[in-house]
């Protein structure tokens, strides 16, 4: 695992499990910390327990995907906090109960983890006060129904999640969300207050990051979306993916 300070008090971890990289965020306040995303590897996310100290510890699910929950089982008994929507995926035995068996076939380590669904529930919006730093989480579904991004307001700096992603994001199955995830990276890339953006997959940079994704999925929904230079395999088939999921939406809508 790798970390990485941005500030004194944020650190940015990213993992590898097979063919993906995924990133996560740790904040530490005076009183309190968040880690958010627990990530893959168990063991790997165990090792921030150290820089945490002596402050109260949470855990927050920017949603239910399997490589940003699967690393939690050795955090403790602690708070994990989640949207509504992230609880409901982790009750139904054929999401993230099933991922997780599907994955244990191919790679036998994985029977060592233990599922640890939030604990503490929200809909719409939530702040933490961490002690000198303050941590919102927004709904923003759209890359999946559970979606959240948050803000740290006192740095200028937002987490997106899966809601920001370069070269572009992955849309859901049901992507009815989707004006309403355009709505908020809209929101948030007029804010000049916000310097610094943090995807869980591909690059770090500025507002220019939400103002990226907003019109890849306005050019999707409008069916003009024309895209420069090649893609890799992987997100050549989320964008055939994108296409074909928002063209079948939009024929019964």
């Amino acid at each position: 695992m790798q970390i990485l300070s941005l500030d004194t008090d944020i650190f940015v971890f990213e993992q590898k499990f097979s063919d993906t990289d995924v990133r996560g965020v740790l904040i530490l306040g005076q009183r309190r910390a968040v880690i958010f995303d627990s990530l893959v590897d168990p063991t790997a996310t165990a090792k921030l327990l150290p820089m945490i100290g002596a402050r109260e510890l949470s855990l927050v699910y920017s949603h239910a995907d399997w490589d940003h929950v699967w690393g939690s089982c050795l955090l403790g008994d602690i708070p994990i906090i989640g949207h509504k929507m992230c609880g409901n995926r982790f009750a139904d035995p054929l999401d993230v109960a099933a991922t997780l068996k599907s994955y244990q076939s191919s790679f036998p380590h994985l029977h060592t983890i233990r599922l640890c669904p939030p604990t503490k529930l929200f809909e719409e919006t939530v702040a933490i006060d961490l002690g000198g730093i303050t941590l919102e989480l927004i709904h923003c579904p759209g890359h999946t129904s559970d979606s959240i991004i948050a803000l740290i307001p006192e740095r200028g700096i937002l987490l997106a999640a899966d809601c920001v992603e370069t070269p572009l994001p992955l849309i859901d199955e049901n992507c009815a969300a989707v004006p309403e995830w355009i709505e908020v990276l809209r929101r948030y890339e007029s804010d000049s207050s916000i310097s610094t953006v943090i995807p869980s997959h591909g690059d770090i940079g500025g507002r220019r990051l939400l103002s990226q994704t907003r019109e890849y999925l306005e050019a999707v929904f409008q069916g003009d979306c024309k895209l420069s230079g090649e893609l890799d395999p992987f997100y050549a088939e989320a964008h055939k993916s994108n296409l074909r999921i928002v063209a079948k939406y939009n024929s019964v809508s």
